[in-house]
């Protein structure tokens, strides 16, 4: 095998996907799928085109996390995040179609420049943990953070822009050999119950367990102790070793690898990746804030790291010791002959391990909160044979970090004298106080009230706590034609918004004029839609008393058959549905947007309050216009409204959600509304764009309606 993924034949160039993107050439190859530069052929905007590989299209999970993919990205809406524009399907082949970046992932980078300036990578850092808290915001967990998924755009002067690529893939393809080294091939994600790049996998994902956002933020440590290094925290020969290195918890410390790393820019990693989640960062945003006030803390100090800060952060003692480095390229602490004996210290750890062949063995400091150390056999001298640095700086007394597992010894009986080497106590136990007294007569006294309470509840009014009452259902009626009747339980409803009891049934009835009656019953327990849409079938016309049709009645058009009809009917039907479908989530957005800047321009004083368009309706109505539109007879008029819907909302959905995000986070303290104001006068065209190709839809679909009934008998 040669690695290049099978995924049938390329698309060539020229190809033009659902008539909107004319593909321009290929970009790259992956385990997955391909990606294409495209252009989209009425606007001429460049585009990117990633393509799932057609014999994965098969595999409806991985179909469906191609897809959860697109919908992620797509809703999370943030500037560190790559933008997800459409996502279709041609023949059997699935594609999505984001933004095309210029520039190179952190991995390519990292492979020119293994270690990065400190403050370049805390620059690169803070994007990305930005981009994961919003994405935590909304309930997402990236999985799979890495080098290879953070692309590093030119945006301007600015070379650094971080892209947060590939979220919500991650499972083992089928017939694809694992490589035999992790570091000599570039490493694809790993796809299995197993989720996440092995040397960024946190223990509890390396073990199979439940992960949530902390996991995210054990990887953003990762790649952070990556740059600040050279090298990945955890490696290993082959998928396994890594796997049983990260369980296992221990690592170098980044300033044992690189002196030049800030104390205050390693304990933020330090506490990233502690072993227990509890242990590490709340969230993203909170790592974010505790990087930036190290920087300051540095720049304050005049950039001298304290050396005493590497002592370590799991509550071990910090013993020092003559020691020397392993050599270039890794870390660890040897205990020198001429240390002083740790005897004296109860029931510390010995020395670093000694292999078989007598030679000393590194010993790298453990990660934060990681379980206890294996207790080693005996410790070496270090290797004479290993020439001195000449030119190389002072070298500084390293930390040893030691976890001290005190003992508990059994507590003596009251009157049994204790003695030392200094003084004789006797211990006697102490009697309650009064106050500890008082406070346990209360909790008892409330502990009975409480009871007694419960059971006259339930001897008097039959229940122990009142069950709660769920909140009433909001059911919205689409009702054609439009000035139907409704009854509901028998009583007149004046509104198509109802607020019904879901414990109850409820009976609806709806009737207008020359229609026949519909009926239809709620039950109890059931699913119930958010929104019914009822067509009220016309009732069969009567006849002129000579037997004709009456005066007034549409003649059949020449040629038109009954299943002509049917077939306007379900057409219409489904264009209706679309615009039933965006109308609330647009009008929404258009009237918050409105009211909230009707005075002027975004300011101080003026915060807009931008609502974003429910994706899944604008999906329902993307899907139901696609399929419309293929459908006869042909309604020109219908079709081209229903697209320039789509157009519109598609054009505005984007620009909706990253403002959204903006006055969300608050970021215009920083910049002073700039975006905002930037992009108020677009917000404004682009709704008004969309409500107005709305308005036509429905018009085209009641005028083409109006026509299709006359012939309807």
């Amino acid at each position: 095998m040669d690695g290049t993924p099978s995924g049938g034949p390329a698309l060539a160039a020229g190809v033009v996907l659902e008539d909107k993107y004319e593909i321009v050439r290929e970009l790259g190859r992956g385990a997955m799928g391909v990606v294409y530069e495209a252009v989209h052929v009425a606007l001429g905007k460049h585009v990117a085109i990633k393509t799932l590989h057609r014999e994965l299209c098969g595999d409806a999970d991985l179909l469906a996390r191609f897809r959860q993919e697109a919908r992620a990205a797509s809703a999370i809406g943030h500037p560190n995040i790559v933008e997800v524009f459409d996502l279709g399907q041609v023949g059997d082949a699935a594609f999505m179609v984001m933004e095309l970046l210029a520039g190179a992932t952190l991995a390519d980078v990292l492979a020119q420049s293994p270690a990065l300036p400190v403050r370049r990578a805390c620059r690169i850092a803070s994007q990305a943990l930005s981009a994961l808290a919003a994405a935590h915001q909304r309930g997402i967990v990236h999985r799979d953070l890495k080098p290879e998924n953070i692309f590093l755009a030119r945006r301007g002067d600015e070379s650094d822009f971080v892209k947060l690529l590939d979220f919500g893939i991650a499972k083992v393809l089928a017939g694809v050999d694992r490589p035999p080294s992790i570091r000599d091939t570039p490493r694809p994600t790993q796809y299995g119950t197993v989720m996440g790049t092995p040397q960024y996998m946190s223990p509890e994902q390396a073990r199979g367990l439940p992960i949530d956002a902390r996991t995210d933020i054990w990887a953003a440590g990762a790649v952070l102790y990556e740059m600040l290094t050279g090298r990945p925290p955890f490696d290993g020969d082959n998928y396994n070793q890594v796997l049983a290195a990260i369980v296992d918890g221990y690592f170098p410390r980044p300033r044992d690898l690189a002196p030049h790393v800030p104390a205050e820019v390693e304990a933020v990693v330090l506490r990233a990746m502690a072993y227990r989640r509890e242990q590490r960062f709340d969230s993203a945003m909170a790592m974010r804030h505790a990087l930036h006030a190290a920087l300051r803390e540095v720049a304050a100090s005049g950039g001298q790291a304290d050396a005493a800060s590497r002592a370590p952060a799991s509550g071990g003692l910090a013993l020092t010791a003559s020691a020397i480095g392993s050599g270039a390229g890794e870390s660890g602490v040897a205990a020198s002959a001429a240390a002083p004996p740790l005897s004296h210290v109860a029931d510390a750890a010995a020395p670093p391990p000694v292999d078989p062949a007598g030679a000393a063995v590194d010993a790298p400091i453990r990660g934060a909160a990681g379980p206890p150390p294996e207790t080693p056999a005996s410790a070496a001298p270090p290797d004479p044979a290993v020439p001195p640095d000449a030119f190389a700086p002072p070298p500084e007394e390293p930390v040893l970090a030691l976890d001290v597992t005190p003992v508990v010894r059994p507590r003596p009986s009251a009157g049994v004298p204790r003695s030392s080497r200094r003084v004789t106590t006797v211990h006697r136990p102490s009697r309650p106080s009064t106050a500890a007294r008082l406070v346990k007569a209360l909790v008892v006294l409330g502990l009975l009230a409480g009871g007694a309470g419960a059971a006259y509840r339930y001897a008097r009014l039959g229940y122990v706590l009142r069950p709660p009452t769920p909140p009433p259902f909001a059911l919205s009626l689409a009702l054609v034609p439009a000035d139907a009747r409704v009854e509901v339980d028998g009583e007149v409803a004046v509104t198509r918004e109802l607020s019904l009891d879901r414990g109850v049934a409820h009976e609806l009835v709806i009737a207008a004029p020359d229609r026949l009656t519909v009926r239809a019953r709620l039950a109890p327990g059931a699913a119930w839609p958010h929104t019914l849409t009822l067509r009220l079938p016309r009732a069969i016309a009567p006849l002129a008393p000579g037997g004709g049709p009456r005066r007034g009645d549409a003649p059949v058009p020449e040629g038109v058959t009954a299943a002509d009809v049917d077939r306007a009917i379900d057409k219409l039907d489904a264009f209706d549905a679309c615009a039933t479908a965006i109308a609330g989530p647009l009008r929404r957005s258009a009237d918050a947007y409105t009211a909230s800047t009707r005075r002027g321009r975004p300011g101080p004083h003026r915060v807009p309050d931008v609502v974003v368009i429910d994706g899944a309706a604008v999906s329902e109505c993307k899907l139901r216009v696609d399929a419309a539109t293929r459908k006869a007879p042909p309604m020109p008029e219908v079709d081209r409204a229903g697209r320039d819907v789509i157009v519109a909302v598609d054009e505005i959905s984007p620009v909706l959600r990253t403002a959204a995000g903006y006055y969300e986070r608050r970021e215009y303290d920083a910049d002073a509304f700039r975006y905002g104001r930037s992009v108020h006068a677009a917000l404004q065209r682009g709704l008004a764009r969309a409500v107005e190709a709305h308005s036509r839809l429905v018009d085209a679909i009641a005028a083409e309606r109006d026509r299709w009934d006359e012939a309807e008998l």
